[in-house]
Formats: C-alpha cells, sequence, structure tokens
C-alpha cells in the first residue's frame, strides 16, 4: 500500500480526540499536524456567520436557543440582535472572502493526500477554518468528525462540509443529516474513537 501524506489542522489541544487514531496513522502515513493560529474574520463575513448560526438555532435546533444566546448571540449590538432574524441567508456572499494566499501556498507545497480538520463545528477564529476552505477549493479530500458525544447538538453549525465525516454511531449519524444537513453517504460511523486509548 502506498503510503498517504495526511494533514492535520487543529487548534490548542483538539487533536487529542484523535490521539489514538493518530498513532494508528503513523505507522503506516505520512502525518503532519499544523497548529492554527488565531485570526480575525472581516465583520460582513462574521456577521453573514452569524446569521447562519441563527438560523441553525432558530429554525432547526430551537431547544438550543438559550445556550446559543448565552454562548455568542450575546455579543452583538441589540439592535442587530432584533433584526438578524428577519434578514435572509446570505451565505452566498461567503464565497467572495478566499483564505490567505499563503495557506493555499502551503497546501500546494505539502501536497497532502487529505486534510482532517478537528474543528469544524466551532467558532470561526481559527486558521483551521482556512484551511478547510482551501482544501476544499483545491479539491484535496477534508475529512470531518464529531469530537465528542454531544457535539452534534451543543456546538456550532458545520462549516464547511466535508468529503467524509466520521461519527460514533447511529445516533450521530442522524443528528448529522437532521441538524447539519450532511449527507448520508459521506457519513461513517467508526465507533467512540475518543476513547480508543483506554481500551
Amino acid at each position: 500500500m502506498s503510503m498517504k501524506k495526511i494533514l492535520i489542522i487543529t487548534r490548542g489541544q483538539e487533536d487529542r480526540h484523535l490521539e489514538s487514531v493518530i498513532k494508528k496513522l503513523k505507522e503506516d502515513n505520512s502525518i503532519a499536524v499544523l497548529r492554527a493560529a488565531p485570526i480575525t474574520l472581516p465583520w460582513w463575513y462574521k456577521t453573514i456567520c452569524q446569521i447562519e448560526e441563527y438560523d441553525f438555532y432558530y429554525r432547526r435546533m430551537k431547544e438550543q436557543i438559550p445556550y446559543y444566546q448565552e454562548r455568542a448571540f450575546n455579543s452583538y449590538p441589540k439592535w442587530l440582535r432584533k433584526i438578524v432574524r428577519f434578514i435572509p441567508n446570505l451565505g452566498f456572499l461567503k464565497r467572495f472572502h478566499k483564505a490567505p494566499k499563503a495557506v493555499y501556498d502551503q497546501l500546494k507545497e505539502l501536497k497532502p493526500d487529505m486534510v482532517i480538520a478537528t474543528s469544524l463545528m466551532l467558532l470561526l477564529d481559527y486558521e483551521d477554518f482556512y484551511y478547510a476552505l482551501a482544501a476544499k477549493e483545491l479539491k484535496i479530500p477534508l475529512i470531518g468528525f464529531a469530537p465528542s458525544w454531544d457535539s452534534l447538538t451543543n456546538k456550532t453549525f458545520i462549516n464547511p462540509i466535508p468529503d467524509i465525516f466520521f461519527v460514533w454511531n447511529s445516533a450521530h449519524e442522524e443528528q448529522a443529516i437532521k441538524y447539519h444537513k450532511i449527507p448520508k453517504d459521506i457519513i461513517k460511523k467508526v465507533g467512540p474513537y475518543t476513547h480508543e486509548k483506554f481500551i
């Protein structure tokens, strides 16, 4: 079997969720782990993402509204909080904001066979988001996963949609399809990999 080059993009200690997986992959593959630095997104881009996130909680997960308001929505001015629910989805405008050239250049230099992003469902304040966007645009397979048993119902919506999405079980699969609109054919049920180190 030919060696695969895998680039893992993570923030902080998020790769702890893949500790045992990384250990196993290192036996047969070339693994690189890149620690993502904080970024500052343009205000208009963050506003669009905020509208999308409000739509995610308000229309798909109404039971999570109090959690959402505490987590993110209250950080915006009251006037914006009042009108944001009436603003149409402007997600199509996001295509006008690209990852920095350095991100594309690095991916082209490394030539990974796949990119694993550890934080596709956390706030978009780190470079892992840019690497995920660039990987999709460069047609490098993007791998995402549910990092914990409850992350599909108490974190943000998945952005961008990966090419393969690992989940623990059938309950995760149902939540990924229902709440995050993940196509069923890209979902792979692989068990609770975060606990493999205890086996």
